[in-house]
């Protein structure tokens, strides 16, 4: 059985007026039913993306397709087949929960009746039933996060962006979160995800895109990446902040004035490590691996991206 392609970006460009080249001939093939984490630093294009498929912006080059319907050409077939979560809140804090699910259906051109009984249905999904008839700005971070959620899967769209969806909420928000985005690419829904949130990333996706500077510069499975990239990551917090000259002969960075992360080619390299260390009077107060494997791998990738001849 062939893979049908839920989203299909072919040399995809862009250049705003100032000048700046957002997008550089990006590719990016995103199959049925996949959840895919679409990463990259900040200005890496990852919104311009995002904005070119939901039709924000206009203006680039090259073909975006949904379901292998044309963004340009089938507009409105398209824009029926994907719904989009924004990472900022963009609800009208005057309106119902219930009457912002209403609306969103009408814009869609769904009927009253069935809109109705498909608003009460995901308030229940959402846990928002209780928060039917309260206004927006009267819900918790949390809760406006999920009605957003709640607004953009009120046409049933088969494709779901959702960008930074954890941004500014709690750890219990944000496992509630994950389990629903579970819960919806187990019924068959595509996702794309966009997200700083390393772990949450490995947690949710089962393909990774990595973009840097408007381009694609890796894309796989996770399960790939995180198998041929296997390497030994440690993150040390000293008592004392570092100095300006710290350095090691293995990788490493820092990640604050008294923390840094070394990668090991083996765990055999350990004691030569501490022993450079020591020989700087730096003494560790705490060493443990990083929480997300893909953290490391990630930061190998981009490092390599601007660093080639190292």
């Amino acid at each position: 059985m062939i893979d049908k392609t839920a989203l299909s970006i072919v040399n995809c460009s862009k250049t705003y007026e100032n000048n700046f080249t957002a997008l550089r001939e990006v590719n990016l093939h995103v199959t049925e039913g996949s959840f895919l984490a679409l990463l990259g630093p900040n200005g890496a294009g990852k919104s311009t993306i995002i904005n070119c498929i939901t039709n924000l912006i206009d203006g680039y080059s090259g073909t975006i397709e949904v379901f292998g319907h044309n963004l340009v050409t089938e507009q409105a077939t398209a824009k029926q087949l994907l719904g989009c979560v924004p990472q900022e809140i963009n609800l009208n804090r005057f309106e119902t929960t219930y009457n912002t699910l209403m609306y969103n259906a009408g814009y869609h051109g769904i009927d009253k009746s069935a809109a109705h009984d498909l608003a009460i249905e995901i308030l229940d999904k959402l846990k928002l039933t209780h928060k039917k008839d309260s206004p927006t700005g009267m819900l918790s971070g949390g809760m406006k996060r999920r009605c957003m959620i709640a607004r953009a899967l009120m046409h049933k769209p088969p494709l779901l962006i959702l960008d930074e969806p954890s941004a500014g909420v709690d750890v219990e928000t944000r496992q509630s979160t994950w389990q629903l985005l579970r819960s919806l690419n187990e019924e068959g829904m595509t996702i794309i995800l966009t997200t700083h949130y390393l772990e949450e990333a490995e947690a949710l996706c089962d393909d990774i895109a990595i973009l840097n500077e408007g381009q694609v510069i890796y894309e796989n499975k996770m399960a790939t990446l995180l198998h041929t990239h296997q390497q030994n990551a440690l993150i040390c917090s000293t008592a004392q902040s570092l100095p300006s000259d710290f350095t090691l002969s293995s990788r490493h960075k820092k990640i604050g004035h008294n923390r840094f992360e070394v990668t090991l080619k083996s765990t055999d390299d350990l004691p030569s490590i501490m022993q450079e260390i020591q020989q700087q009077s730096i003494v560790i107060k705490d060493m443990h691996s990083p929480s997300s494997k893909l953290e490391s791998i990630y930061t190998e990738l981009l490092h390599k991206e601007r660093h080639p001849d190292e």
